[in-house]
């Protein structure tokens, strides 16, 4: 196998500790550039229906990209000690990735080909380059998290966000409506950076005695984050199709301060998965303790300081949706914060539990979300999603926290 160390999680501390420094920073410089700088700037200079619209395609790329991209990097994180050497562990996830990105865009274009996004041509392919550049990203810093090189991942987030910041600006001076390549100059100076700092144009297809076991740990996980990731953005999405992309916006806004919430918690749970990649089973009781405290001590911390900052940051970043969106902020930040921190039990559930418990969660959490979604829309508007969100997103995490008891507790033989 990989030689990958035996040191115990509780032995890297002070390792443990900057890594997960040095990745909050690189998660809170590309989202606080996003949240607080891009889509601002683009709300400036575009009506709030079209900017409400441009949220709606965005998450359509993050949903695609993120899934092809950021489950295979996931799958190669937990699945590194089947392999013998790195040849084979390189070049099966390599040919994973090519085969992943070929169905993504194959997909991308024929949804982006239909009259369901009824944008320009020229925004239709700036956004298929989005999308593989996109999904090259969520995959390719994979191989920093092996080698747990988060100081690449910071001077990587940091490229990143300049490009977006020079993609925005130009737009703004020249031509608004061609927008999608504010996104694409963000991705453009990422790529560059990664192909510099990686291997991966170096490192060979190949096709192991492991390519098939995990080429089903692919699927599954990839089935189960379809359905995670169209979730979070489950809220553009159907108020896009129900109440129109003047609500998409304002709930956006309502919402802003939960959702930069992930910059805090999203940087925690990659690194715990990092370094759990590497662990044995003995100690799986003190980790679900410490991501359980971890969880409720965050949640409690981010929904107090969202309810006194949160109008605050809405009127200074979108002063034209804050009268409407203020009656929202404090549940559709709680229902934003829950999501995220149920979230932080994933790492756990991949590394301890069969890959299937991500689908059964995620199939419960959707079913429930777009029934209550539909029916409290119907009733109370706008006001009737966000308490559909809120529930759904408590219920999804309750479910997280008794799979990861019953598994780590209960069952004899996962130890």
């Amino acid at each position: 196998m990989i030689q990958i160390g035996r040191d115990t999680l509780l032995n890297k501390k002070h390792s443990i500790i900057s890594d997960i420094s040095l990745n909050i920073f690189s998660i809170t410089i590309t989202t606080g550039i996003m949240q607080l700088a891009v889509y601002p700037m683009i709300s400036s200079f575009v009506p709030i229906g079209e900017f409400g619209y441009i949220l709606t395609l965005m998450g359509f790329v993050n949903v695609i990209s993120v899934v092809v991209g950021g489950s295979l990097n996931n799958v190669q994180l937990i699945n590194r000690t089947y392999y013998l050497n790195e040849e084979d562990y390189y070049g099966d996830f390599k040919r994973l990735f090519i085969l992943g990105l070929f169905i993504s865009m194959v997909l991308s274009l024929l949804i982006l080909g239909t009259n369901v996004f009824n944008i320009l041509l020229i925004n239709k392919l700036l956004l298929l380059l989005v999308i593989l550049f996109t999904t090259l990203r969520s995959y390719l810093t994979v191989y920093w998290r092996i080698d747990l090189n988060y100081r690449f991942v910071l001077y990587h987030s940091i490229i990143t966000s300049i490009g977006y910041l020079v993609g925005t600006y130009l737009i703004k001076i020249s031509n608004p409506s061609l927008w999608p390549f504010a996104f694409l100059c963000g991705e453009i100076f990422s790529a560059i950076y990664l192909f510099f700092k990686t291997d991966f144009l170096k490192k060979k297809l190949s096709k192991s005695d492991n390519f098939i076991k995990i080429k089903r740990d692919y699927v599954n996980l990839l089935s189960s984050n379809i359905v995670s990731n169209v979730l979070i953005y489950f809220d553009r999405f159907i108020l896009q199709g129900t109440l129109g992309a003047k609500e998409v916006s304002i709930y956006f806004a309502a919402s802003v301060f939960g959702k930069l919430s992930s910059m805090v918690l999203q940087p925690v749970s990659g690194v715990f998965l990092s370094y759990l990649s590497r662990e044995d089973k003995d100690s799986k009781k003190k980790y679900f303790v410490l991501f359980l405290s971890i969880a409720f001590i965050s949640g409690v911390i981010l929904f107090v300081v969202s309810v006194i900052f949160s109008p605050i940051l809405v009127r200074i970043l979108y002063s034209e949706l804050f009268e409407e969106a203020m009656p929202f902020m404090n549940l559709a930040n709680l229902s934003s914060i829950l999501l995220t921190i149920g979230s932080l039990f994933q790492p756990v559930l991949l590394k301890f539990t069969k890959l299937y418990w991500q689908n059964v969660i995620q199939i419960l959490y959707a079913v429930l979300f777009i029934i209550l979604s539909l029916f409290l829309i119907n009733k109370y508007q706008l006001i009737g999603f966000v308490y559909a969100s809120l529930f759904s997103n408590l219920f999804r995490l309750l479910l997280f926290i008794l799979v990861g008891y019953f598994s780590i507790w209960r069952n004899k033989n996962n130890d």
